[in-house]
């Protein structure tokens, strides 16, 4: 995928160049862009976040933006356009853990739940956006000058997902009924849902369809041509508010080892280096 990109971002280079050229007589309104760069993403829940049997790490991904400016003064431009960015994490299982807390199986006796995991879960969510916002220049000079972005972003969620591997068996911890702090594990039995589980499925985070960033960034640009600047900039943005559909947050969360736990809202943000040409 990175190299169709690339490739992409070469020929609208080169086709945008030659337009350049022929109109150095004419004073353009619209000014166009292409940034690229690496965002450390990050999607927070604090629910599997701070689950014990879980290790989660988020993940830097590619991101793109086409900008178009118009200028409203000769160091303010407004500022829209497409952005792409991609969020990960990824969450691993390895060990036996225990529930806090005791349940009831179908057979009426009182038990603590267990598992034995090993597998993996990768979050992904794929977000298109149109930005709105203002780009303001300083310090210009014939070679270069300092900006500074700030605005929304607009966004459509294309892929929310979970993409688990791996397996997981379930089993309980039964208290003895003639000694005290003396438990037996009781596994292999499938109607009480003791057995292994493949964890291959792949699980749609319920996301809201629309939803709202804002953003930031602040960097410099050199002139390299008369036709082109080349910039670098640091961007962050971050989401307004839980992205997750609001009948989804009443329904409690389920840690890897069985306790519950109330709904905490989720979040994205991303802070990265981008680096741009503008015509």
């Amino acid at each position: 995928m990175h190299k169709y990109l690339i490739l992409l971002i070469c020929l609208t280079i080169c086709c945008f160049q030659k337009v350049a050229a022929q109109e150095t007589e004419k004073k353009k309104k619209w000014n166009f862009e292409i940034n690229v760069g690496y965002l450390f993403s990050k999607i927070k829940n604090d629910n599997y976040l701070k689950d014990e049997a879980l290790k989660t790490q988020n993940e830097a991904n590619l991101s793109a933006q086409v900008h178009f400016l118009y200028p409203l003064s000769k160091s303010a431009f407004f500022l829209t356009g497409l952005n792409y960015i991609k969020y990960s994490a990824l969450s691993e299982s390895n060990g036996n853990y225990k529930a806090f807390s005791m349940k009831t199986d179908a057979d009426g006796f009182s038990y603590f739940p267990m598992v034995e995991t090993s597998f993996k879960d990768h979050r992904k969510i794929i977000n298109l956006s149109v930005p709105i916002g203002l780009k303001k220049c300083f310090a210009q000079s014939d070679e270069s000058m300092g900006f500074m972005e700030v605005g929304f972003l607009a966004n459509y969620f294309v892929v929310s997902q979970i993409t688990g591997e791996g397996t997981y068996k379930k089993e309980g911890l039964y208290p003895d009924g003639t000694y005290s702090n003396v438990y037996h594990i009781i596994d292999n039995i499938p109607r009480l849902g003791y057995i292994n589980y493949q964890n291959d499925e792949v699980r749609n985070i319920k996301t809201k369809q629309f939803n709202f960033n804002y953003f930031l960034s602040l960097g410099f640009s050199i002139t390299a041509s008369d036709y082109t600047e080349l910039s670098f900039k640091g961007f962050f943005t971050s989401s307004i508010g839980d992205i997750i559909q609001s009948n989804e947050r009443n329904k409690a969360y389920t840690e890897v080892a069985g306790d519950s736990d109330p709904y905490k809202k989720t979040t994205l943000s991303a802070l990265g280096i981008i680096l741009g040409i503008k015509f």
